[in-house]
């Protein structure tokens, strides 16, 4: 039977911690794989480089593309984004986090969230301020408290633990990871959101602790670093994505609804076969229907979605429908009443859903015979202003 979703559980915020800070690490989740241009209107405006070709979606990625980059803004922000599918069932999400928002730089947090076999959901959190972190520029040599993230040009380690959850994870690439340029905002060089995706396909191994009892772990997964000079909360009011991986594929698909400054947002879809990147393309579309309304958050949830995409490399067309919901949570329900107060300036009703789904897509690649992928996923939807 599936167990009720448990609220989420963030650890005691430090006197170094800043209410911008204590927001940012949980609205983390959504930065994977959704970097694509919008229109805009007259003064604002979103600006992406090509994707890659075909001939180099799998050239590979430099390890100084997703470093410890240190940045003198305020909005600076880098974080590496851990999801992994575990064999025996659990989920973990992890997002170690860097950044000069609130009072002082390098603020530094490591988020673990868990999902266990039966849809229980836990979620905890720490972050601590800049005099607590080490990190050597130029590498993946990084260490927030007592919690750690390192790795090479092959591999990538998280290790971490609170009272309930914990983490010690090594991931190791199987294929080339995806290499993007970053998207630049208001035609301004030094405001910029790079996005890309060290670990494609990936195998983790490791332990969990669940509920305070460590619990040895392997699976698919992914990485996804991103690193920004400017506030999510000043280009973006929704952000969707959904993830599947199994022993042979990974999915992708991602994307934003814009500020009203800024457009309407889009989407992009990355696909990975048998440790291959076989497709990346903006021209892809996901339309939303069987809404359920949150009272609590006043939200309506899509719980339904129809998939499409075409261009010259790929056709595509399917659905998602979610299962069962494993997440629902208020970020400021959990930061005192001044520091909600003052979050509020940047984000009026942060929510974060998320759903396990079901993804039936068929889709065809040049001079390849109709594939049909029906696998299990996971859709997140996090809502950042009303």
């Amino acid at each position: 039977m599936t167990k009720p979703f448990t609220q989420i559980d963030i650890e005691p915020l430090t006197k170094r911690s800043t209410l911008t800070q204590s927001l940012y690490p949980h609205v983390k989740f959504l930065f994977i794989c959704m970097l694509i241009p919008t229109s805009a209107l007259a003064g604002s405006r979103i600006d992406f480089p090509p994707l890659p070709s075909p001939n180099q979606y799998n050239r590979g990625i430099e390890l100084s593309r997703y470093a410890y980059q240190p940045n003198p803004r305020e909005d600076y922000l880098q974080t590496w984004n851990l999801y992994l599918s575990g064999e025996n069932g659990y989920q973990i999400f992890a997002n170690f986090v860097v950044s000069n928002i609130g009072i002082g730089d390098n603020a530094c947090g490591l988020n673990i969230a868990i999902v266990s076999p039966e849809g229980e959901s836990l979620v905890q959190t720490k972050q601590v301020g800049g005099k607590e972190f080490n990190g050597i520029p130029n590498t993946l040599q990084m260490k927030c408290a007592k919690s750690v993230l390192k790795g090479d040009s092959q591999t990538i380690s998280f290790s971490g633990e609170y009272s309930s959850l914990g983490m010690e994870l090594v991931l190791s690439r199987e294929g080339p990871g995806l290499d993007l340029d970053p998207m630049v905002l208001n035609n301004d060089p030094k405001e910029f959101v790079h996005f890309n995706m060290p670990h494609v396909t990936s195998f983790g191994v490791g332990r969990i602790k669940w509920k305070g009892r460590w619990i040895p772990i392997s699976g698919r997964a992914i990485l996804v670093h991103i690193h920004q000079t400017v506030g999510i909360h000043k280009y973006s009011l929704r952000w969707d994505q959904i993830r599947a991986l199994t022993p042979d594929t990974s999915l992708l698909l991602g994307g934003f609804t814009a500020t009203e400054e800024y457009g309407d947002g889009t989407l992009v879809f990355v696909l990975a076969k048998r440790g291959k990147i076989v497709h990346v393309t903006r021209d892809v579309t996901m339309e939303s229907s069987d809404f359920h309304l949150h009272p609590k958050s006043g939200y309506s949830i899509p719980h339904s979605f129809k998939i499409e995409a075409g261009d010259s490399g790929i056709s595509l067309r399917g659905l998602a429908k979610s299962r069962r919901t494993i997440a629902q949570f208020d970020v400021l329900g959990h930061v005192s009443w001044f520091l909600r107060m003052l979050v509020r300036t940047f984000v009026t009703n942060p929510w974060i859903f998320r759903n396990d789904i079901d993804l039936d897509l068929r889709y065809q690649l040049p001079g390849q015979t109709p594939q049909r992928l029906q696998v299990p996923g996971i859709h997140e939807a996090v809502f950042l202003n009303d």
